[in-house]
């Protein structure tokens, strides 16, 4: 067995005790492949960097171009969305005042049904015609009225 050598006042810390060592197996393949391939990425970034370089002023100025454009065309949309929402909230309020008109209405008619001896059923079917013949395109919106004035027609039955 090789001892190594020691002097006193020398402070030997490499591990391989001064003998070379090279990488071996699986690992300094990898190593490799991966110095190899900063090697070429440096090389294709180089290469490129000049050619990109005389490419600047051009790129600039049509992403210049570009920028300006989508501003404007986002500014154009969001002031449409400000135009679109401050309708739908005027629109909201009238709808919502047709909804309570809506549903006096149908409360002093079925009131009325009421007093009159009409049978809760026949009621409905009243309330539900009545409504029918407002509109000559059924869709969800309409079924929605409808399935409310249905709502309201039961509570002011029973509550008159």
């Amino acid at each position: 067995m090789v001892q190594p050598s020691f002097r006193p006042g020398s402070c030997n810390t490499d591990p391989n005790h001064g003998r070379r060592s090279s990488p071996t197996g699986p690992m300094a393949a990898a190593t490799q492949r991966i110095a190899n391939l900063t090697d070429m990425t440096e090389f294709a970034t180089s290469f490129r960097w000049h050619e990109d370089r005389r490419a600047l002023p051009e790129r600039a100025s049509s992403a210049r171009a570009a920028a300006s454009e989508a501003a404007a065309q986002y500014i154009r949309i969001r002031r449409q969305c400000q135009t679109t929402v401050d309708a739908s909230g005027e629109l909201l309020a009238h709808a919502t005042e047709c909804q309570e008109r809506l549903r006096e209405s149908l409360t002093t008619y079925v009131a009325a049904l009421r007093v009159g001896d009409v049978p809760p059923e026949r009621a409905i079917v009243m309330v539900k015609a009545t409504v029918l013949q407002s509109e000559p395109m059924p869709d969800k919106h309409y079924r929605h009225v409808v399935e409310e004035a249905v709502t309201w027609a039961v509570d002011a039955y029973y509550a008159a």
